[in-house]
């Protein structure tokens, strides 16, 4: 459940959206959206004042992430010449204006990704409507790409989840519950080596369940630069889909 509140640090407000998660979350995170809102991650019985305090702590780092969302928000128009991301390249867009009964899944010919849109869609409705395009496109990618990559690695790590699934997840790259883990599909738009530290990550979770010493040390023996990618993935947002 998602709940929005204002805390005051200094000379600083900070508002932030607060979402408590009853299960797997056993610490508290905070990130900024590509939009500049800020998102708190709690345990469910996580106090308001150690939530405070957290906000608090975490309020110039904050104050860094608003600014540089600010100076890079720019929404997508998603007209031929822009370019979508895939394995981290850069894929040029071609959109095409036509009559069609349904939304068609985009092909990727002549050295662009080309989709067809009804032209009488205009701002948010065809928005959305490209928006599920590009699903249909990446999706099924990655499905494939991640369930292959999370048991090439697990033959090295030695341990094998029960089953791999690609999720919409909305505020976190990969879940291990139980013997099975979960992979944001957006993971698919990433290079390679952001989507095997998350693929890493989630294998070690297999033996080692919270984030405890035991835990980065066995993490740091597959990503010996994991601090690295970690911050990485920090920067990145894709809520554009």
């Amino acid at each position: 459940m998602k709940r929005y509140e204002t805390l005051v640090v200094r000379d600083q407000t900070i508002r932030f959206a607060l979402e408590r998660r009853p299960n797997r979350r056993r610490t508290l995170a905070v990130k900024v959206t590509r939009k500049g809102q800020v998102v708190v991650l709690a345990p469910q019985q996580t106090p308001p004042a150690a939530i405070r305090d957290f906000v608090t702590g975490r309020a110039a780092w904050i104050d860094k992430q608003i600014a540089a969302a600010g100076k890079r928000l720019v929404e997508p128009l998603f007209v031929t010449g822009e370019t979508v991301p895939f394995l981290g390249r850069a894929l040029p867009l071609r959109v095409e204006s036509a009559q069609v009964k349904r939304i068609r899944r985009p092909v990727f010919e002549g050295g662009a990704l080309t989709l067809v849109v009804p032209p009488e869609l205009v701002g948010e409705t065809r928005t959305e409507f490209i928006q599920r395009c590009l699903r249909l496109w990446y999706r099924p990618r990655a499905e494939k790409r991640l369930h292959e990559t999370t048991f090439e690695l697990a033959g090295k790590t030695g341990q094998a989840p029960a089953a791999v699934k690609s999720k919409d997840l909305k505020s976190s790259w990969g879940i291990c519950r139980g013997d099975n883990i979960s992979l944001n599909w957006r993971l698919v738009m990433l290079p390679p080596e952001l989507i095997e530290y998350v693929v890493y990550h989630e294998l070690c979770h297999l033996k080692h369940r919270g984030h405890g010493q035991d835990f980065w040390r066995a993490l740091s023996e597959f990503v010996p630069d994991y601090k690295d990618r970690r911050r990485a993935l920090r920067d990145i947002d894709l809520d554009w889909i």
